[in-house]
């Protein structure tokens, strides 16, 4: 039988739903790829993305799941599942496109490398990688 993990799937989710349209013919491909200034605009002046509010809500949440393990009365395969659903939602509610989205997919891949390494009994070693790695969402997205 074969297995497909969560995280794989999240990953297709992922490259999947960026939300773009195939080009019929190489000028509009071209310029898909043509910054924009509406994609610049959407940078604050430290540089931050601007972020749409179901990722923002789901970053606050795997925070939050983070912060209250382990007293939440999660067990760590619950709380990895949790910060899966998180992720996932993330992904299907994508509406960021241009440089932002891509900055996106580049913040998101490391963070659900981490949670797939997350075994059953996640060490805190575990726990603070991947609270660190959600305090940086800050530093690059509003």
């Amino acid at each position: 039988m074969i297995r497909i993990s969560s995280p794989l799937i999240l990953l297709m989710v992922a490259l999947s739903a960026c939300h773009s349209t195939p080009y019929a013919d190489s000028t509009e491909s071209e310029s898909r790829f043509a910054v924009d200034s509406s994609s610049l605009q959407s940078r604050d002046e430290l540089g931050r993305w601007k972020a749409n509010p179901e990722t923002m809500e789901g970053i606050r949440g795997m925070r939050a799941l983070i912060s209250a393990y382990p007293g939440s009365g999660l067990d760590g395969s619950l709380l990895r599942d949790s910060l899966d659903a998180r992720m996932g939602a993330i992904l299907e509610r994508c509406t960021m496109e241009g440089e932002a989205h891509l900055a996106l997919h580049d913040y998101l891949v490391p963070l659900m490398k981490l949670l797939h390494q997350l075994p059953d009994s996640p060490e805190p070693s575990q726990l603070d990688s991947i609270s660190v790695h959600l305090a940086c969402f800050d530093e690059r997205f509003r």
